[in-house]
């Protein structure tokens, strides 16, 4: 249900979000976002109840546009045409290491997943 919750508000906040950064600015709605999506993380890793964290991940849900749909459409924008392809692929690349190096520090040096999550937020 916790990953359930995420898709919901990840799909509902599709909805609206990229219209916001057309309307407004991209840089902007990235901003808002992003501290958004920071304050919600940290909420996340502190909260107790089941309940609590449903909540919680669908808010994250609603933040993850902002962050991957609107936040690699300003990237691009900004971004010259020749150094596009590059740093788009670096940075989806990057973004699938993130979840192997998860895999091999609960593999090998470690299951306390406290510091991981606090890593995650700091990237």
């Amino acid at each position: 249900m916790l990953g359930t919750c995420m898709f919901i508000g990840f799909a509902i906040s599709l909805l609206w979000i990229p219209r916001l950064s057309d309307r407004y600015s991209r840089k902007s709605i990235f901003v808002i976002g992003a501290v958004f999506n920071l304050a919600v993380l940290f909420a996340t890793i502190w909260a107790k109840k089941i309940e609590t964290m449903l909540v919680l991940n669908f808010f994250v849900g609603v933040a993850l546009p902002t962050r991957y749909n609107v936040g690699f459409v300003y990237l691009m924008e900004i971004l010259p045409r020749s150094k596009q392809s590059v740093y788009g692929g670096y940075l989806n690349a990057y973004g699938c290491l993130a979840y192997l190096f998860a895999v091999f520090i609960f593999l090998f040096v470690s299951k306390n997943w406290i510091y991981l999550g606090l890593l995650s937020i700091m990237t």
